[in-house]
């Protein structure tokens, strides 16, 4: 299993999200945020993400995906 922040994910703050793959990571990520989603912080994070070309949002994943072994263990 894998951890990052949520910061480290685009996000806006240090909590931890965990996955055992990229593809649970990120959910757990998405779950993250809508959790917060009352949070301005938050808010702004996501709105930045959306305001992503799709070609932009495929690019990030991409990247994510690539380095998540490199992530730390949890």
């Amino acid at each position: 299993m894998k951890k990052a922040t949520c910061k480290q994910l685009a996000g806006a703050c240090d909590e931890i999200i965990t996955g055992n793959t990229p593809e649970e990571m990120a959910e757990n990520s998405k779950k993250h945020a809508m959790e917060n989603m009352n949070d301005e912080a938050h808010q702004q994070a996501m709105q930045a993400m959306m305001k992503m070309s799709e070609e932009e949002q495929q690019n990030w994943y991409k990247n994510f995906v690539d380095s998540f072994d490199s992530l730390e263990d949890a």
